[in-house]
């Protein structure tokens, strides 16, 4: 399973069309000093970070940057209420014994029946709340004008 069609999945899954979902926000803005695959803010200016993993290496790679591996929680999640990954089906005992017991797990599955086929989004392990911060206005639209550059990224690389 490759991550866009993980990508899309959770769109579906955390309602784009009532929350602003960003995929790839990094250290290069303004607002984070993080780095999350999507990031999910509700209306009520909460943020919730996902990581997406395809792989165990994929994995193992990420429980290798240092924040993961001392779990620096204020410096690097200050701005999320939430944390989770999310990943193929086929890695969800890896991903049970090896992600901190924080952060959420998100199974991705794969169906087919007959003539008709769909993805399934599972969280297996609800994640706790990490900070309670509320994203500023500013902020907000600091990430919304994020998303769009996202958007415009994206509609080159289809020229």
């Amino acid at each position: 399973m490759k991550t866009q069609r993980i990508e899309v999945e959770l769109l579906k899954h955390f309602d784009f069309t009532q929350n602003l979902i960003v995929n790839n926000v990094t250290t290069t803005s303004r607002l984070v000093n993080f780095e999350t695959d999507l990031l999910v803010l509700s209306k009520a200016g909460y943020a919730h970070g996902v990581e997406i993993k395809v792989s165990k290496s994929d994995f193992k790679n990420d429980f290798k940057k240092s924040h993961i591996k001392t779990l620096d929680m204020e410096r690097y999640f200050k701005n999320l209420k939430f944390f989770s990954y999310a990943f193929p089906s086929k890695l969800l005992e890896f991903a049970q014994q090896n992600v901190d017991e924080r952060f959420g797990l998100y199974s991705i599955s794969y169906h087919e029946n007959h003539s008709q086929k769909w993805y399934e989004v599972d969280m297996v392990r609800k994640p706790k709340m990490l900070f309670n911060k509320k994203w500023s206005d500013k902020d907000i639209l600091h990430l919304a004008h994020l998303g769009c550059m996202r958007i415009f990224n994206n509609k080159l690389k289809e020229l």
